[in-house]
C-alpha cells in the first residue's frame, strides 16, 4: 500500500510540474524523512531550484498550492528551506 501511494504522489507531482514550469525537469525523488512525525514521504527541491533557477522555498509553495487535495494523503507541509513533507490520512 506505501508504494502504491507514494506511486501516486509521483504521478500527481509530475503533472503538476508540468503545468508549473512546461518540460524537461528532472524527475523529483522521493524519500523517508528521518522522523515519521515529519510526515511518510519528504521530496526535497534542490535540483528542481536550481533548474529553475528559484529559491527551493519558493517552489515549495507554489507547489504545494497547486497540489491542492489528493486521496490518502492527509496534508502536505512545506519544511526546512527546500523540503515538501506528505503525510498519509
Amino acid at each position: 500500500m506505501y508504494l502504491e501511494f507514494q506511486e501516486q504522489l509521483t504521478k500527481h507531482l509530475s503533472f503538476i510540474l508540468k503545468q508549473l514550469y512546461g518540460s524537461d525537469l528532472p524527475r523529483l525523488e522521493i524519500t523517508q524523512p528521518p522522523e515519521i512525525r515529519h510526515g511518510e514521504y519528504a521530496i526535497p527541491l534542490f535540483e528542481l531550484a536550481k533548474k529553475l533557477r528559484k529559491s527551493p522555498r519558493q517552489i515549495a509553495e507554489e507547489i504545494v498550492t497547486a497540489l491542492g487535495t489528493i486521496h490518502g494523503f492527509e496534508v502536505f507541509e512545506i519544511a526546512g528551506g527546500g523540503y515538501i513533507n506528505a503525510k498519509l490520512d
